[in-house]
């Protein structure tokens, strides 16, 4: 059946132009009836926004410099929202002013300031008799059907999102929103070969301790990477966190600045900070800083891409009322990081004013069985209480990530270092 689809369009291409004017319509009736013959049904929710006025997504998310553009499911599109609007305002949702504060107006001003057009509309007026086409086509009127716009029996066009179970849509954005509003939970579509990545997968997939896994290694809230092995679930470490700090009535405004030395994405950095602490975190890994700018709206200025040592030995540095470091510590214990696990953990003691957070390899692990073999938690807390200045060292708990495929590793006990 693929091959027939492609067949036809390849003929077509070859035809002397006068041709294909006459036989337009034969020509057209018959690709929609092999489309509708290689159709399949795929939950609305597994759609995701993609091409534009001919724009691939992967280009368009570089002009429009937004990497999660073809990561916004299309039940939460602005297409979508307009007619919710719509249902809510009626007409009133056209006025001129009004339209141009709804999302559907700044999602097709950006497409004409980035390609010149979105679809036959050059200007705000434009873009208004757009919104009026839309509005009655959901209510179920006659259309004109713009020429790069497909015919609306024709089914929805998209392309897998490779390494999900995901769909990028080419052709049928007003449509799906109908669709949607109308209640319906499923829509045929007809699915190119060819797979794509989402710019967001790409960019986690480069991150160079990852080596192309798909893994997180903290949590990242899109749609199209959810099947991923996620390595650090962090909300559990989160939670006793908060509440070691709010039993020590040490939350803002008591405590006020927070530093995650390793920070990865920046996932701590963004808690934290809505947490009201002004918080940074240290990483060297240019890519995951970006992943948490993309991710997590984290400013380029709350993450300072640094080798952990370097950053440690340029005095002078200040103190910082909380800290974390997880799973770092036994790479610099396993002489793998530049420093002993000795001089490491004093430079963090310097650095910190309050509280230090920290979890590292332990014993009971399989990577560590053989290398670590004294270090369970009780050996910890002593080591940590050798080393440090503080007057207190606590466990809080183990992590909950030995889970498959780390269910032999992990249950690192969290510690929290005070100083009085």
């Amino acid at each position: 059946m693929a091959w027939t689809y492609r067949g036809l369009a390849w003929m077509w291409q070859r035809l002397p132009r006068r041709v294909q004017v006459r036989l337009r319509p034969l020509y057209t009736g018959a690709r929609y009836s092999l489309q509708r013959l290689q159709t399949r049904r795929v939950p609305l929710d597994r759609l995701l926004m993609g091409d534009q006025c001919g724009i691939e997504a992967f280009l368009l998310s570089e002009l429009f410099e937004d990497p999660l553009y073809p990561s916004t499911p299309v039940i939460r599109s602005p297409h979508v929202r307009f007619l919710q609007a719509y249902q809510e305002l009626g007409e009133a949702i056209l006025e001129p002013a009004r339209f141009r504060e709804t999302d559907y107006y700044r999602f097709a001003a950006r497409c004409l300031d980035t390609v010149g057009a979105y679809f036959e509309a050059r200007d705000d007026a434009g873009l208004l008799q757009v919104a009026r086409r839309f509005i009655d086509a959901y209510q179920g009127q006659a259309r004109y059907v713009h020429p790069s716009q497909s015919h609306p029996r024709a089914p929805v066009h998209v392309r897998p999102v490779r390494d999900s179970d995901h769909f990028q849509v080419i052709d049928g954005h007003h449509r799906l929103a109908i669709l949607h509003l109308r209640g319906e939970q499923s829509v045929p579509v007809f699915v190119y070969r060819q797979p794509v990545h989402t710019p967001l997968q790409s960019m986690l997939l480069k991150v160079l301790w990852q080596q192309g896994r798909r893994e997180l290694y903290q949590p990242v809230p899109a749609p199209e990477v959810q099947s991923w092995t996620l390595v650090r679930r962090c909300t559990d470490r989160l939670a006793k966190m908060r509440a070691f700090l709010q039993a020590r009535d040490l939350m803002p405004p008591n405590a006020q600045t927070y530093l995650d030395l390793g920070a990865s994405y920046g996932w701590f950095v963004a808690q934290m900070a809505e947490l009201g602490f002004r918080a940074w975190g240290v990483e060297r890994e240019p890519t995951a800083l970006r992943i948490g700018q993309v991710v997590y709206g984290l400013r380029p200025e709350q993450l300072i891409r640094a080798n952990l040592v370097r950053f440690l030995e340029a005095p002078p540095l200040p103190r910082y009322d909380v800290v974390s470091l997880f799973s770092v510590l036994h790479h610099f214990v396993l002489g793998r990081g530049g420093l002993s696990g000795e001089a490491l953990i004093r430079r963090v003691d310097a650095l910190t004013g309050r509280v230090l957070f920290l979890d590292t390899g332990q014993s009971h692990e399989a990577w560590f069985r053989e290398h670590l073999p004294e270090w369970d938690a009780d050996f910890v807390q002593r080591w940590l209480a050798e080393q440090t200045s503080f007057d207190e060292i606590v466990p809080l708990g183990p992590d909950e990530d030995a889970v498959p495929p780390f269910q032999a590793n992990y249950g690192r006990m969290l510690f929290a270092c005070i100083r009085h």
